[in-house]
Order: C-alpha cells, then structure tokens, then sequence
C-alpha cells in the first residue's frame, strides 16, 4: 500500500527539474569532463573549477561550461556538486564545515573521487541540520549508514575492463618495490 499524497515519504522525496540545476565539478581528467559535458548535453548550466585543467581536457570539454574562480566560488554556485579530485595533502577535507555553509541550502554533493576529500563528520552534520539535502559517494561507512539522505554505493573503480587488465601489472610492480624496499631495509639493520 502505497503512503497517502503528503505523507511522509512524499516529504523526504524531492523532485528535480534537470534542466534548471547548476552542477559545479570540481576536478580534472576524463571523468570530469564527461561528467561536465554529460549535465551540459542535459540542459544544465555546468560551472567547474580545475586550477590544473591540461590544454587537451579545455579542447573536450563542452563551451557552455563556465569557468569558477575558486573552490569557494563553485561550491557557492553549484546546487548539485561532483568532486572528481585525487586525495593528497592538498585536497584532504576540500570540502568541510565552511565549505558545506557556502553551498546552496538543499544542494547535493557527489563523491566519487576519494573519502578523504570530503570531511564525513561536517558532511553529516549538514545532513542532519538540512542544509544539504543529500550525500551521494561510493565509499560506504558506519557514520553514513545512520544518515537517511546519504547514499553509499560499492565502490567499484576497480571493477572496470581496463582495471582488471591493469591490475596484475600492477600489483607486481607494487610488490617488487615493497620487496626491495624491506629487503633493503633488513640489510640495513641485520648485524654483519
């Protein structure tokens, strides 16, 4: 049986009209310029910022696409976010307390680049506080789970044709560096 019209689960569903949301992407390489060009083809009035964007990736991605000055002014002017960043030094927590508090109330975040990236704890209490209205990532967690406009999906990065035949290689590559590496280091401290 299905819930009465305004019932409660009409409250927590919320409709959106494509063609008048502003995706922000902030990130660069192939993934999110598809994803750019992907919300532009849609209608939706794309801004992005990629203080690293190659000459190659600007010829692919699509002219409508506005150019934000900063983090800031993207997440200000986005009212769906996707983060498409690798994790390091630089980018831990790009996306915190006072980042979430510059974004439209009800916007979404994406994240599908790394957990680090986006600091769980800040994302949660917007979550809770309705000031963003969902959490979308591919990084499932106990803080997440308790959180009923988060939505963790498996992440599958590796699941990919071109993973599965890079992945052997790798794997060996990074096991001979680690072998070296300790076989090196018992060198180094074994009494001779």
């Amino acid at each position: 049986m299905h819930p009465p019209p305004g019932g409660k689960r009409q409250k927590t569903l919320r409709r959106l009209r494509i063609g008048r949301q502003n995706p922000g992407r902030a990130g660069p390489g192939a993934i999110g310029v598809k994803v750019a060009n992907a919300a532009a083809a849609l209608g939706m009035k794309v801004v992005g910022f990629d203080p690293s964007m190659t000459v190659e990736a600007a010829w692919q991605l699509s002219s409508s696409a506005a150019r934000a000055a900063s983090v800031d002014d993207l997440v200000s002017r986005a009212d769906i976010l996707t983060l498409h960043i690798p994790l390091n030094n630089h980018t831990r927590d790009t996306i915190n307390a006072a980042r979430l508090a510059l974004m439209k109330k009800g916007a979404t975040l994406l994240n599908f680049s790394r957990a680090g990236v986006v600091n769980e704890a800040d994302v949660c209490a917007a979550l809770e506080s309705g000031h963003l209205h969902t959490y979308i990532c591919d990084f499932p967690s106990n803080a997440l789970a308790g959180q009923p406009r988060a939505i963790a999906l498996p992440h599958i990065g590796a699941s990919t044709e071109e993973a599965r035949k890079t992945a052997p290689s790798w794997w060996r590559n990074r096991c001979a560096t680690s072998w070296k590496t300790a076989t090196s280091a018992t060198r180094s401290i074994s009494p001779t």
